[in-house]
């Protein structure tokens, strides 16, 4: 049987961490993901339960969601259209596929509209899209505990959150 390769050079990079934003009147603290993809197309309208179970297994995911006011809600962000992630069979790599653009702008009318179509299709290495979500999740329940004001995670119930797990990445099994 022949060995799959991947170019890791042709590879998209992905990095998460948690940014805050603090809403003095509400006495509370909102943590939201911020996805850098190749060190500078950056996303931070993430739902945090999607991109975690974004982990598990090929499928379509609210990834983008209204973070400005807090619901949580695609729609309301301007966004309406779901991520297709797929995990390849021989778990080497994750591929995303979004609508380009991806948020869908107001017009003068005040009405939704998406001025182009197409699509972004990114192409990440699994191992590495694994940890960075992992180490993303561990580092989001650090902030969240050492808030001094109450917390507020897209996605997630705050007891949900903390018990929150993303897979972890195991090497494939030899081939053949």
């Amino acid at each position: 049987m022949k060995q799959i390769r991947i170019d890791q050079k042709k590879l998209d990079k992905i990095e998460v961490s948690f940014v805050s934003q603090f809403y003095e009147s509400l006495d509370t603290e909102q943590f939201t993901p911020c996805l850098k993809i190749n060190g500078n197309t950056t996303f931070q309208d993430i739902d945090t339960k999607e991109l975690v179970e974004s982990t598990r297994a090929t499928g379509h995911f609210w990834l983008f969601v209204c973070t400005r006011y807090g619901c949580g809600q695609p729609e309301c962000g301007g966004f309406y259209d779901q991520a297709t992630v797929l995990h390849d069979s021989s778990d080497l790599t994750v591929t995303w596929i979004l609508r380009s653009p991806l948020q869908r702008e107001l017009n003068k009318n005040g009405q939704w509209w998406l001025p182009a179509s197409g699509y972004d299709v990114y192409v990440f290495d699994r191992r590495e899209y694994l940890e960075s979500i992992s180490a993303a999740l561990e580092e989001g329940k650090r902030l969240v505990a050492a808030s001094k004001h109450e917390a507020n995670i897209i996605g997630y119930a705050m007891e949900n959150f903390m018990k929150a797990e993303s897979v972890k990445w195991e090497p494939p099994p030899p081939l053949g």
